[in-house]
């Protein structure tokens, strides 16, 4: 997992990561009484708010066009944004880069 992933995991959890089980494996042992928000089965666990930060960056592969714009103004090049943007993304899923 990259630092990026954990980082907009953290950010979905709004601060409750350190609280958040694993897995569910303590709630079947504990029939659900760990305490606090997360004593059913149903409540998101890191690997739920892991998969959601995947799914948010690689929402992200392809630019709004007011941030290709932006790139280009400062990039220049439309393919050079478009190989950047891309490896950025690829980075922050720990994918290696593809061509583009």
């Amino acid at each position: 997992m990259t630092d990026m992933i954990e980082r907009v995991a953290r950010a979905l959890a709004d601060g409750d990561w350190d609280d958040i089980p694993d897995n569910k494996s303590h709630w079947v042992e504990q029939r659900g009484e760990f305490g606090g928000r997360y004593r059913a089965v149903s409540e998101p666990f890191k690997g739920d708010y892991l998969d959601q930060a995947r799914a948010a960056i690689e929402a992200m592969r392809e630019p709004t066009d007011e941030m290709f714009a932006t790139a280009a103004h400062y990039i220049g090049g439309a393919d050079r944004v478009r190989k950047i943007w891309g490896a950025i993304i690829d980075a922050a899923l720990q994918k290696a880069p593809q061509s583009r």
